[in-house]
């Protein structure tokens, strides 16, 4: 049963973008009445990484994900969500929101500081720590974060 609905739900795509490599070959699929979004991986045989992504993929700015009619598809593999109210949102994660609580603030710092050099947990997923989006997450990271809370600097976007 559970394989009938992996092959043969029309409700989402397969990720092969490449902004998020880990996810690449992740199953996206969502629910018109509940707005929520998840996403799973399947061998041919087994679903693994069975996950909830609704808060992950909140757009934020008082936006937000309803009525979800399709899922789209551009020529690079990236995936897009479409409602009813004619919105289209890109899968994508919230580069320097490392905490995953909604906002670029002080707090993503200090998750940040607390992952390198205290062994704090990791964000989730790793990209959404990658605020200069050069593939890693290390230092120059908090530093692109204070300079764009503090400074004036360009904001994160990958």
């Amino acid at each position: 049963m559970v394989a009938l609905f992996v092959v043969q739900s029309p409700g989402g795509y397969v990720y092969r973008g490449n902004v998020i490599p880990n996810l690449q070959g992740t199953y996206f699929f969502g629910d018109y009445c509940s707005g929520q979004i998840w996403s799973f991986r399947y061998d041919g045989i087994n679903i693994t990484e069975f996950t909830e992504r609704t808060s992950q993929l909140a757009p934020g700015g008082g936006l937000s994900i309803d009525d979800i009619s399709s899922f789209g598809e551009d020529g690079s593999g990236n995936l897009y969500i479409v409602d009813l109210d004619g919105e289209i949102y890109g899968i994508n994660w919230r580069h320097g929101d490392a905490n995953e609580d909604g906002v670029i603030d002080i707090g993503d710092v200090v998750y940040l500081l607390e992952y390198l050099f205290k062994g704090g947990p990791a964000p989730d997923p790793l990209e959404a720590g990658d605020t200069n989006c050069d593939g890693l997450v290390n230092i120059g990271d908090v530093v692109y974060l204070i300079n764009y809370l503090f400074k004036g600097g360009t904001a994160p976007s990958c």
